[in-house]
């Protein structure tokens, strides 16, 4: 029965985008530890704290993950952004950046003054809070190609700024809205990826594939509510960080094409599945699944076949709590969702006419039988006959 297929399909669709989710943030919640670790061990004050290596865990994060691109920002607010200026201009402040240019073989310019970033620049950023947040770009991976990244305020775009009270007030990771990057020269203002990452040239289609950050805040010391997000947690009242004790000192950012989460959640011969990605944000993108692949169709819009539409499977993705807001606009997190649909492929894997030639094979093997047996039959029949009048006239 398709229809009881496809529905399996639908929940094989659901575990395995998730369970991707999950073991991304997981990671990235690792990562967190360990920088708050670090930051303990050599006894530093947030927000003058420098990942050692930071380069060398960030690769092996992202060979684990898929993620283009990571970065650390630290929580900033006006008390303390004249002594992050004094701490991220001194001389020997971006020996980090220096050592990222050399592991990737990049040159690697001698001029001490160069590594001297710009100052952080006081914000006018409204916020819902009291106080006014920063969130200065700070180590990132890869290597940002100019030190005119480094310090750039963050909470000045929008897909930062409307997740930075959730993630300062409750200590929980996030998702992003979906977003194209910027990779052109001249990027519009609201466009931060730009300046982060090379140029296109070196990112192939990625200027094209719809992205998504996952945000992780990292406490000062280590929390009580540090776990794996399951179903029964989605819609929970939100925790508070103790501000006083623990806050949220600084955020891990991963930056992913959203398709890795939609690679490898079907199994070897499903193919042909369409899978409309959409949020409460309103985004719309369309994947075609074949098997353990994923591939993006005709940019960011809903493509998909209305021709089984009766088919379609409704699939939550919600990987970690959500906080809805009094409408769709004011979700805490982007309320995501995949509506997952058959093509023709698929469709037709299941409604063929081989069972029915099958059996009129089997009918037509039968009633060929039939007829043999009946003709001989026949025949036998003739011979008695014959030979009993051959036995009477004799």
């Amino acid at each position: 029965d398709f229809t009881t297929e496809f529905t399996d399909i639908g929940f094989e669709v659901s575990k395995s985008t998730e369970r991707n989710a999950q073991a991304q943030q997981m990671t990235l919640q690792s990562l967190a530890i360990s920088i708050t670790n670090t930051a303990q061990a050599q006894n530093a004050t947030w927000p003058m704290v420098t990942v050692p290596n930071f380069h060398v865990l960030a690769d092996q994060f992202a060979k684990s993950t898929g993620a283009e691109t990571l970065f650390m920002v630290p929580v900033i607010v006006d008390e303390t952004r004249e002594l992050w200026n004094e701490y991220s201009t001194t001389p020997g402040a971006l020996d980090w950046y220096k050592t990222g240019l050399e592991m990737e073989g990049l040159p690697v310019p001698q001029n001490e003054s160069y590594y001297i970033p710009q100052p952080l620049e006081q914000s006018f950023v409204e916020e819902e809070d009291d106080y006014t947040h920063y969130l200065p770009l700070w180590q990132t991976y890869p290597t940002p190609r100019s030190v005119d990244s480094i310090n750039r305020n963050l909470v000045e775009f929008y897909t930062i700024n409307r997740l930075l009270h959730h993630l300062v007030e409750t200590g929980e990771p996030a998702l992003s809205k979906l977003f194209v990057p910027c990779l052109d020269q001249v990027c519009p203002p609201e466009s931060f990826y730009g300046p982060i990452l090379p140029s296109t040239d070196d990112n192939g289609d990625h200027g094209t594939q719809p992205h998504i950050m996952l945000m992780q805040p990292i406490t000062q010391n280590f929390n009580d509510h540090a776990h794996e997000y399951g179903k029964d947690e989605k819609h929970h009242e939100e925790r508070h960080v103790d501000q006083e004790n623990n806050p949220v000192v600084a955020i891990i950012v991963g930056i992913f094409q959203f398709d890795a989460y939609l690679q490898n959640v079907l199994h070897e011969g499903a193919n042909g599945v369409e899978a409309v990605v959409k949020n409460s944000c309103g985004d719309i993108a369309t994947y075609l699944l074949n098997g353990p692949e994923a591939v993006l169709v005709d940019g960011l819009q809903d493509t998909h076949s209305t021709e089984y539409e009766r088919y379609k499977q409704v699939v939550e993705f919600e990987p970690f709590p959500w906080h809805e807001g009094e409408d769709d606009e004011s979700d805490v997190n982007c309320h995501y969702e995949i509506e997952v649909y058959p093509t023709t492929v698929i469709y037709e894997k299941y409604h063929t006419n081989k069972p029915a030639m099958l059996t009129l094979g089997v009918v037509i093997v039968f009633a060929f039988t039939c007829l043999v047996f009946f003709v001989y039959d026949r025949f036998v029949q003739m011979r008695q006959e014959k030979v009993l009048d051959t036995a009477q006239r004799s």
